[in-house]
């Protein structure tokens, strides 16, 4: 039997008012937003004969990604983030709060995991950036829906929000949020920087072999944890720095996040120079893994001096 719009709208009605959430929303304003909804799996595929979706989901984090909007760029940045042996998309949806939607601060959206059936409903609660929304996770259960995950979320033009629901069995699905307007909650595009200066011959062979063989951080790439860091200190004798001196260096991390190699890059004073080197020296990161697989880095930082 297909569900009646008034029982539509109380179901609405009783998962927010359970928990004292109230929207916002003004005349005329209208939030744009792209939904999906991710399978994908962290260790071993699932085997022959086993379901989809197991009895039990549970909510297992938040988080919000720095990503270009298509399907693409955000599928790369959840398998690179979360560190996914694969992700396939399992439904992708345009919605609509506000003007031109289901209501001035809500919307619901059915979806299905394993042919099994659930709703997110999100209540706009700020439209400000970054827009806060109330998140409900609805999932049916016999005749009703229960109530799988509350929260609430913050949306910001150029990011894409992530809930996470994992089965305890190594498979996790994603539900996505990222604004598509209005333009002006959408970021600008930044000027191209200027062309690097061109480098000698040996500088470029130098750089590769420093390189050689690793997973090269860079904008695209989130560095590994930093665990353990150090402070340059000055040998006796030598000037104090001055505000504004700075290093800025290349640094090579084996598969166990230990620091194998320093290169400068840039430094503002020699001497502040070898003692931000041997400080970093003694840092530590967590291993950085790639497809499952720890690999050496190649990470930039820039060291400063600390006024005391």
């Amino acid at each position: 039997m297909q569900r009646s719009g008034w029982l539509n709208r109380c179901l609405l009605t009783v998962a927010l008012s359970a928990v004292g959430v109230t929207g916002h929303a003004d005349a005329g304003q209208r939030l744009d937003l792209t939904f999906r909804v991710y399978e994908a799996i962290r260790t071993a595929k699932a085997g022959p004969g086993e379901a989809a979706v197991p009895v039990s989901l549970r909510p297992a984090f938040s988080a919000r990604l720095a990503t270009a909007g298509d399907l693409d760029a955000e599928k790369a940045c959840l398998l690179r983030t979360f560190n996914l042996r694969e992700a396939s998309l399992v439904s992708e949806t345009a919605l609509v709060i506000g003007e031109g939607g289901q209501a001035p601060d809500r919307v619901r959206q059915p979806f299905s995991l394993g042919n099994r059936p659930f709703q997110i409903v999100l209540l706009m609660t700020e439209f400000i950036q970054p827009v806060r929304l109330f998140a409900v996770v609805l999932e049916k259960t016999g005749d009703r829906f229960e109530t799988l995950l509350r929260e609430t979320v913050e949306l910001e033009g150029g990011r894409s929000t992530v809930l996470g629901l994992e089965d305890g069995a190594g498979k996790t699905f994603f539900l996505t949020l990222r604004i598509t307007g209005p333009e002006e909650m959408m970021p600008h595009p930044t000027p191209p920087p200027p062309p690097p200066p061109r480098r000698a011959a040996d500088e470029e062979a130098k750089i590769r072999e420093f390189e050689r063989g690793a997973v090269v951080i860079d904008l695209d790439l989130p560095p590994p944890q930093l665990i353990r860091i150090v402070d340059p200190v000055l040998p006796p004798g030598a000037p104090a720095p001055v505000p504004g001196d700075h290093a800025s260096l290349s640094i090579r991390i084996d598969e166990t996040g230990r620091v194998i190699g320093v290169r400068t890059v840039f430094s503002s004073n020699p001497a502040f120079e070898a003692a931000a080197k041997d400080a970093v020296r003694h840092w530590r990161y967590q291993p950085y893994f790639v497809d499952g697989k720890a690999r050496q880095a190649v990470i930039p930082v820039t060291v400063r001096s600390v006024a005391r």
